[in-house]
């Protein structure tokens, strides 16, 4: 370690080479820097492999893009008065996607749109009569991957108020591969 002025270098970033300079604001002595150096023969960064010739993507990312507690009056039920009214479900949605594109776009196009999805479930469920909650969540997983490309969904259901003395009942099922 050692220290260096403004004048000595112009630079304030690392510079990506076999060895790596870093230049940091020096609180002690008013315009000064901290110089640390670095040899990289390799190196790791995130998802980022360093070499020594360029920066390699090492592997493949898998966000997740959620919803969380999506309400929604559906049928569902194998009790005849439960055929007769609607019943409120909660979804809990976790949607494994690269948010990569879209990070370095900006652009709504380039993402897993989170406002779609709901529309879309919301009238999918909505609209269905299923007997099983075990039925309506593989559907939704299907409809999610299938609709908006998702290689992996968690689901959680909640079917409320269907257990007396419990605050919530339903399951819990993963569809797709995470990686």
């Amino acid at each position: 370690v050692s220290f260096a002025s403004a004048a000595d270098s112009s630079a304030s970033a690392a510079a990506i080479s076999s060895s790596c300079d870093l230049f940091f604001p020096n609180p002690n002595i008013g315009g000064s820097y901290l110089l640390i150096h670095y040899n990289l023969p390799a190196c790791t960064r995130g998802d980022m492999q360093y070499t020594g010739e360029s920066l390699t993507e090492s592997s493949q990312t898998m966000d997740i893009v959620f919803l969380q507690a999506l309400r929604i009056d559906t049928t569902i039920g194998i009790y005849d008065w439960e055929r007769e009214i609607r019943q409120s479900v909660v979804l809990d949605i976790e949607m494994g996607t690269d948010i990569s594109k879209a990070a370095a776009s900006d652009h709504i196009d380039d993402t897993l749109d989170y406002k779609a999805v709901a529309k879309r479930l919301i009238d999918f469920v909505g609209n269905s009569e299923f007997q099983l909650v075990e039925t309506l969540a593989e559907e939704v997983c299907r409809l999610i991957r299938e609709e908006f490309g998702v290689p992996w969904v968690r689901l959680t259901l909640n079917k409320k108020g269907a257990v007396s003395g419990a605050e919530g009942v339903g399951i819990i099922i993963e569809r797709g591969n995470r990686s």
